[in-house]
């Protein structure tokens, strides 16, 4: 009776072995999902303090200065951007001590395509509806947060990638 007992005990262990060799990678892909969704809720708000920026040059210009709400688009969007260049380098992405001159000019190229984004898509909505301070400021923020989501963060992970550090010891001669 025992040695019916024995075995199936070891097979118990074996399976309990097999079940903690998986838990350090399942605590491994929790730990790395947790950082991707602390950076994610970084850029957001970096993002929610460019957007009302943006918003907020876009109301004054349109509601104070009664610039029209087509010609306000571009300075409002250009101010959010600068916002967004500082808040996701240094906040966002933590990408402080990555190469400045690669990552402004990434970005430039990445917030080109992001103003004609905007641009298009807020001008196809203004175009088309009659629009005062508030539905400018409406139009701007489903645009926004649509390009935010579809384009320029998927592009700023790559923007803001910083290497990762190598071994120590390690020098340039290994790479040649």
């Amino acid at each position: 009776m025992e040695s019916t007992t024995q075995p199936s005990s070891s097979l118990a262990r074996q399976g309990s072995a097999r079940h903690d060799a998986h838990l350090p990678a399942a605590r491994h892909a929790l730990r790395r999902l947790a950082r991707r969704g602390a950076r994610f809720a970084r850029s957001a708000l970096a993002g929610a303090a460019a957007t009302l920026t943006d918003l907020g040059v876009l109301a004054v210009l349109v509601g104070l200065f009664g610039v029209g709400a087509r010609v306000a688009n571009v300075p409002a969007l250009l101010a959010g951007a600068v916002v967004q260049f500082v808040g996701n380098r240094h906040f966002a992405f933590r990408a402080r001590h990555g190469s400045l001159r690669r990552q402004l000019f990434w970005f430039c190229l990445v917030e080109l395509v992001t103003l004609g984004l905007n641009g298009l898509v807020y001008d196809f909505g203004a175009a088309r509806l009659p629009l005062g301070a508030g539905g400018a400021v409406a139009l701007r923020a489903v645009v926004s947060a649509t390009v935010f989501l579809g384009w320029s963060y998927p592009m700023w992970k790559r923007v803001f990638r910083t290497p990762a550090p190598g071994p120590t010891g390690a020098g340039l001669a290994g790479a040649a």
